[in-house]
């Protein structure tokens, strides 16, 4: 992929992100957590001035992400549909915590199990 290309990608994904954070009612501290990027330049990425691109690891969280968050649109509606990764969940591995909570504490491996969790849910498991 070539320098524009990719800088085009990172343009979409950051607006994506963008509007996810704020759909599910994020901090910044978390967005920029989720994203694993500094609090600087999330703050960049929320102005249009962030001149970046975003790393393979950040791609890769930034997919996953927008992967939960239309499995959310497709599974809820209403209020869970962007409020359910900020709930406290009593399910099996959350511990009481929230989806958002599990996530942050455990990066990619844990963002792909929120993933495959939702994706069961949708399939009735």
């Amino acid at each position: 992929m070539d320098r524009i290309t990719a800088q085009h990608e990172s343009e979409v994904i950051i607006k994506a992100i963008i509007k996810l954070s704020e759909k599910w009612s994020l901090s910044d501290e978390e967005a920029a957590g989720l994203l694993n990027v500094t609090s600087e330049s999330l703050a960049l990425m929320r102005t249009g001035e962030f001149e970046g691109m975003l790393n393979e690891e950040q791609t890769a969280r930034a997919s996953l992400l927008i992967g939960i968050y239309e499995r959310l649109r497709l599974l809820f509606s209403g209020p869970l549909t962007y409020g359910w990764p900020k709930m406290a969940n009593a399910g099996a591995g959350y511990h009481g915590q929230s989806p958002v909570a599990i996530m942050l504490g455990g990066g990619i491996p844990a963002i792909m199990r929120i993933s495959d969790h939702i994706e069961a849910m949708r399939h009735g498991h």
